[in-house]
């Protein structure tokens, strides 16, 4: 296969498939939390609102649309305060909590790195 063609000589390919990737795992990651440590009924609605502005930002995600990576950086910001909050305040979920904060820092930070890379004019260094 030519270099050109091969889809890991890319970057923007690479950091959109690892933005989704780090996308998916993230609330993910929560909904699971979630199910260990409530009822089952308490976990399903904690876990539906978790994962609900991700699964309609999904097809966007999917199709590297910039404008729902941009969006899908505010929706990082309550995780990780969640995960933060829950690592200080509850030591018997800490290992999760610091789980959701590493994810949602990768997760922006992977975002960061598309909307760097797929941006359309290269802006001239200063």
């Amino acid at each position: 296969m030519p270099a050109a063609l091969h889809p890991v000589s890319d970057p923007t390919r690479v950091s959109r498939y690892l933005t989704t990737t780090l996308a998916v795992l993230m609330p993910l990651e929560f909904a699971i939390w979630h199910l260990t440590r409530y009822h089952l009924k308490t976990a399903v609605l904690i876990s539906i609102a978790g994962l609900l502005p991700w699964i309609v930002m999904a097809r966007g995600l999917w199709r590297g649309i910039r404008s729902t990576y941009v969006t899908s950086t505010l929706w990082i910001a309550p995780y990780l305060a969640y995960g933060v909050m829950e690592m200080l305040a509850n030591p018997r979920d800490r290992t999760f909590a610091i789980g959701l904060v590493v994810l949602s820092m990768a997760t922006f930070l992977a975002i960061t790195q598309y909307l760097r890379l797929s941006r359309a004019t290269p802006r001239a260094p200063n």
